[in-house]
Order: C-alpha cells, then sequence, then structure tokens
C-alpha cells in the first residue's frame, strides 16, 4: 500500500466540509480536469484515480462517484479496443495513426462553448 498517498487524499478528504458553498465549484473543477487527464492520457495512474473518487464520495455525492467511476470505465473500454484495433491491424502496410475513444455523452463535461 502507498500510505503516503492515502494519509495525503485523507488529508485533502477533511478539508472538504470547509468548502461550504464552493463544493459544486470544486465539484464541476475535479470533473473537468478529470476528464482532461482520461481523455489526454495525462493521468499517472488508474488505481489512485479510483481511489480519489472512492475517498470522495462523501464530497461529490453517489450520483457524480457513479459518473466519475463511468469515465473511468469509458477509457478503460477505449484502451482495449485501441489495443485489439491495433493487434488487428498491425500489418497493414500504410502507416496510420488512430486514437479510439468511446465516451458517452452524458458522463462527460461537454458543453457548446467548447466547440
Amino acid at each position: 500500500k502507498n500510505y503516503k498517498f492515502e494519509s495525503a487524499l485523507e488529508a485533502v478528504t477533511s478539508l472538504a466540509p470547509l468548502l461550504g458553498d464552493g463544493i459544486e465549484d470544486f465539484t464541476r473543477t475535479y470533473v473537468e480536469t478529470l476528464a482532461a487527464r482520461l481523455l489526454f492520457r495525462t493521468s499517472r495512474h488508474g488505481g489512485a484515480e479510483i481511489a480519489t473518487i472512492g475517498s470522495l464520495k462523501n464530497v461529490f455525492g453517489g450520483d457524480c462517484r457513479v459518473r466519475l467511476s463511468r469515465m473511468i470505465n469509458d477509457i478503460a473500454i477505449s484502451h482495449r479496443l485501441q489495443r485489439h484495433f491495433d493487434s488487428e491491424y498491425s500489418q497493414v502496410a500504410v502507416p496510420y495513426e488512430t486514437l479510439v475513444l468511446v465516451p458517452r455523452y452524458v458522463t462527460w463535461p461537454v458543453s457548446a462553448s467548447d466547440y
């Protein structure tokens, strides 16, 4: 176990009640930054993301926790499909580059202003 990570996560979780009305802003920011980390593959450790979501379930509430878990699941499915696609078409003579993503619209933070 990574006790340093767990103790830091516990410290952050204990600060959540101090946010008061700012919890909605914190939640929105966390969801957006998690989405960016997952989509741009900058998340260093999926297990840490899952642990963080689990620890913050009291902060986010059940609905948001389910949403965040679905985002992580979408990326896991995307990675699996990408590996399958790459293995099936690895013998193609023409160089190609693909990125398979399977995000569900109702889960990911998207707005018209993003485009």
